[in-house]
């Protein structure tokens, strides 16, 4: 397989960000993995990862000098299913890691250590296993988290009627390429 982990060029400014992406399930392949590094820096070798690894599922992980630590609990997807996308969401704060998946919240720790800005990388290990997609860095908020809701087939919501009526102030409604019959309602 190829290993492969490529650093984004956008350096987050503040220690304080979010990292969205998307992963579309290959066939399963033993022993790969694919997600994406925050707070990279590739000489310390330091940096938080969200990784799903097969057989295994999402892992919340920290990198410290080389030393991996799993934080949080394991969200056990163990195959990521041939064409499912998985919509992911990583918020980094001063303490806290929030993973969202499909936009529910799977894995939180609680973790200091790493305060510094740092790059975002995307690591794939192999070519055919997944597809990621889709990746962005935005600053935190200030309030609660916002929240992106994805509508299509196979998304979370089936309409944008549907996700707007569950999106609160700040929210993004997502609307993946598809073929969407209109509705008048008079």
């Amino acid at each position: 397989g190829v290993n492969s982990v490529y650093v984004n060029a956008t350096l987050a400014s503040d220690p304080e960000f979010n990292v969205t992406f998307s992963v579309t399930g290959g066939p399963p392949q033993a022993g790969t993995n694919a997600g994406v590094y925050a707070h990279m820096d590739a000489t310390a070798d330091t940096g938080y990862s969200i990784l799903h690894s097969v057989g295994i599922g999402w892992v919340l992980r920290r990198h410290n000098a080389g030393v991996l630590t799993q934080l949080g609990s394991v969200y056990a997807v163990t195959d990521l299913g041939v064409g499912t996308t998985y919509n992911v969401r990583l918020e980094i704060r001063t303490n806290v890691q929030r993973v969202y998946i499909d936009d529910v919240l799977r894995i939180s720790a609680t973790d200091a250590t790493l305060t510094e800005t740092g790059r975002v990388a995307v690591r794939n290990t192999t070519t055919t296993r997944a597809a990621i997609d889709n990746l962005a860095v935005s600053q935190a908020t200030a309030g609660p988290p916002s929240t992106t809701r994805h509508v299509g087939s196979g998304q979370t919501y089936a309409t944008v009627q549907l996700a707007g009526a569950a999106s609160t102030a700040g929210d993004t409604v997502y609307v993946h390429a598809g073929t969407y019959t209109r509705q008048t309602i008079t």
